[in-house]
C-alpha cells in the first residue's frame, strides 16, 4: 500500500536527514487496495482499527462471516467454544468442528 501525502512527507524529511539509516514504513496491513468480492478499496479515509466504513480493513465481520455465508452451509453458536475441529482425512478437510456450549456445558457436533 501506497504511502499517504503525510507520510510521504515525513519519509522525505527523514530521508533527508538520516539518509538510509532511517527508514519510514507503511504499518497498515490486511487492507484492500483493489476491490474484492464487493468490498472497496482503501481510500486513506481515517482511523482504520475503529471500524471500516467501507470494509476495506480486514475483520471478520466484513470478510470471513460473508463468504461463510454465501456457501449456505454457515452456522453461528454463540457461546460455544471450539474444543477441535472434525477432519477427514480421506477427503484431507475439515467437516466439522466439536463445541462446548458455555452456558450449558454440552457438547455438541
Amino acid at each position: 500500500m501506497a504511502l499517504n501525502c503525510a507520510e510521504r512527507h515525513v519519509q522525505e524529511n527523514m530521508r533527508r536527514r538520516f539518509g538510509r539509516e532511517r527508514l519510514l514504513t507503511n504499518g497498515r496491513v490486511a487492507v484492500l487496495t483493489a476491490a474484492h468480492n464487493g468490498r472497496a478499496p482503501c481510500h486513506y479515509c481515517g482511523p482504520c482499527h475503529r471500524g471500516c466504513i467501507t470494509r476495506s480493513y480486514f475483520s471478520s465481520v466484513n470478510a470471513t462471516l460473508p463468504a461463510a455465508r454465501a456457501t449456505g452451509r454457515l452456522t453461528l453458536r454463540p457461546f460455544s467454544i471450539v474444543r477441535h475441529l472434525v477432519y477427514d482425512p480421506k477427503t484431507n478437510r475439515v467437516t466439522g468442528v466439536h463445541v462446548i456450549d458455555a452456558q450449558t456445558k454440552t457438547a455438541r457436533e
